[in-house]
């Protein structure tokens, strides 16, 4: 049975209030993944200075999922959401549970944004607000008013949390990466030039497992990029990346008992089911991870010189390139053929 984590029992009656401040999450975190025998690392710093820490759990040589939460710093349940299901796959001990970490090597980012409200994120009352750090990507990026809530930046990619993610894409190498929102949902915003026979797959082994779990799966909308840190995953190799937006305005900001319900019984299992699906693409009919080729990827996450191998096409076919040589070659053949005829005749 799933030991999730009590609401604090210091908690005002402000319903505003989030549960936890980002401090004693993290120590949420480094005691979960302490207590079973999995990682973390600090892949970065923030604009502050503070660290910002992957959890890391399963299987080194199987296929790899990264997920991470709070890059915008007021999105606390996001960040709930998340520990919510690291704590499901660390701790259920369910054959799904065991399935994920035997064929997966999942990765976790539970606070992106750790400065949050000391950068002005969430307190606006101060007047100028900061970067948006999801609109502070390449792909897509474009000037924007300081005043504005979804300032992107000075350019592209001038914050130390941006830059570290993008460090990260490159070194870690997923196959999944899934940027954890509320506010939006539920709904999940897929990048448009994400593999479509992947996303296709998933998707589909997705809304499977989440009726089998009586839960109403998430829409599916292809979206392009406007500093989107899926569109620079996607540029910088990561064939799937998708944005979930888990939660709807109503609840998002919401830190009750009755929300902290539904974040356990409805939106952290909607979030599960993808997981699952993700995870269950790597398993080939032979009961191996695909992909891997029985390589120990390496978990120095850090190192960007790794040469892991990786292909952007998954749906490589061998006959797509073959087929037009072959054709050039039976053209030269026919004229060099008829030539010949009209030489000798």
């Amino acid at each position: 049975m799933l030991a999730t984590f009590p609401l604090c029992s210091s908690k005002s009656d402000n319903i505003y209030e989030p549960y936890y401040t980002k401090a004693q999450k993290l120590e949420m975190w480094k005691t979960l993944f302490n207590r079973t025998n999995c990682s973390s690392e600090i892949i970065g710093y923030t604009f502050l200075g503070n660290p910002i820490y992957a959890f890391i759990c399963g299987n080194p040589r199987g296929g790899r999922i990264l997920w991470d939460a709070e890059i915008h710093g007021s999105e606390e349940n996001a960040g709930m959401i998340l520990y919510l299901l690291a704590e499901w796959l660390v701790t259920s001990n369910t054959s799904v549970a065991r399935g994920i970490l035997e064929s997966s090597y999942v990765m976790f980012l539970p606070m992106v944004n750790y400065d949050s409200t000391m950068r002005c994120n969430s307190n606006t009352s101060i007047g100028k607000y900061g970067v948006d750090l999801n609109r502070n990507f390449l792909n897509g990026w474009r000037r924007g008013d300081p005043n504005s809530d979804t300032y992107p930046g000075p350019y592209p990619c001038s914050e130390s949390e941006t830059k570290a993610l993008r460090a990260l894409f490159q070194s870690f190498k997923p196959t999944f990466y899934v940027n954890l929102h509320v506010g939006a949902g539920p709904v999940i915003f897929y990048y448009k030039e994400s593999n479509s026979s992947v996303v296709e797959q998933v998707f589909s082994a997705m809304r499977t497992i989440a009726s089998s779990m009586n839960l109403t799966p998430y829409r599916t909308i292809p979206i392009g990029s406007e500093g989107y840190a899926i569109g620079d995953a996607y540029d910088l190799g990561i064939p799937f990346t998708c944005m979930i937006e888990a939660v709807g305005r109503n609840e998002a900001w919401i830190y009750t008992d009755e929300v902290y319900q539904k974040l356990v019984t409805i939106y952290e299992p909607r979030c599960r089911a993808l997981l699952i699906a993700q995870s269950q693409y790597f398993w080939s009919a032979d009961g191996s991870a695909d992909g891997v080729d029985g390589e120990v990827l390496p978990d120095t996450l850090g190192d960007s010189s790794s040469d892991i191998p990786y292909e952007k096409d998954m749906n490589f076919e061998w006959w797509r390139v073959v087929t037009p040589f072959m054709i050039l070659i039976l053209a030269a053949i026919s004229l060099i053929s008829l030539n010949k005829y009209r030489f000798w005749s």
